[in-house]
C-alpha cells in the first residue's frame, strides 16, 4: 500500500510542475493554445483530488455546484 501512496505522490508532483510550467509559458510572448489542453489536465486532476479530500459530503457538492456556477458564468458573461 506504501509504494501505491509514493507512485500517486511521484505523480501529483509531476502534475503540479506541469502546472507551474503552463502558466509560466502564458506568460511569455510565444504562448500557444495548444498548450490549454495540457493545462487543464492538471488542474482537472487537482481539482477532482481537493474534492476527494474534503470529508464532509455537503461541502463536497456545495463545492462543486460552485465550480460549476462559475464555469457557466464564465462562459456566458466573458
Amino acid at each position: 500500500m506504501s509504494v501505491i501512496k509514493i507512485i500517486s505522490r511521484k505523480y501529483y508532483r509531476i502534475l503540479i510542475w506541469l502546472i507551474v510550467l503552463c502558466v509560466l509559458a502564458v506568460l511569455t510572448p510565444l504562448f500557444s493554445l495548444e498548450l490549454i489542453p495540457v493545462l487543464a489536465f492538471g488542474c482537472a486532476v487537482m481539482t477532482a483530488r481537493f474534492l476527494k479530500s474534503i470529508r464532509i459530503a455537503w461541502l463536497q457538492e456545495v463545492v462543486f455546484g460552485l465550480l460549476l456556477v462559475l464555469t457557466l458564468a464564465a462562459q456566458f458573461l466573458i
